[in-house]
């Protein structure tokens, strides 16, 4: 499987993702296929069945559970993915301090499944763009080997 990965270059790009690796980027790749064929990235959540329930009627209206349509292979890793963002990952990212605050207000399993949900919408939205997850220092427009030599002096 790393083999594959390794010679896909969508894969690279998403495997650039804190928590992303070979198995999650495959799982990803094989059922959307086409990431083209999605106007917005946020679409995926649905496609996936990382979104809530809706039930609607009158002036009432409640939110459920999540829907559970689509790949459960593919909703297993991105969920397994944002466990290993939101625990095992050290390096800061935006995605993993707003996983972090939702955790303490919701709790661990309903704030995996919403970093799940914005993970799928970022390795869609990197796999269009054909781009990878900018790193802090990158996003601070300072260069890697900048922050290494700075560190040798």
């Amino acid at each position: 499987m790393r083999q594959i990965a390794a010679a896909s270059k969508p894969c690279w790009h998403l495997m650039s993702v804190p928590g992303v690796g070979p198995l999650t980027s495959l799982a990803f790749l094989s059922p959307v296929e086409d990431p083209q064929r999605f106007g917005k990235s946020r679409s995926i959540g649905s496609y996936i069945g990382l979104t809530p329930k809706r039930y609607q009627s009158g002036d009432r209206d409640v939110t459920g559970s999540i829907t559970k349509q689509g790949d459960d292979m593919l909703r297993h890793y991105l969920y397994e993915a944002a466990g290993c963002l939101l625990t095992t990952v050290t390096a800061p990212s935006a995605l993993r301090s707003w996983g972090l605050r939702l955790a303490k207000r919701l709790g661990p399993k309903p704030a995996r499944t919403a970093v799940a949900r914005k993970l799928a919408v970022l390795l869609l939205g990197l796999w269009k763009r054909e781009d990878h997850f900018p790193r802090r220092a990158e996003r601070q427009g300072i260069l890697e080997t900048e922050i290494v030599e700075f560190v040798r002096r």
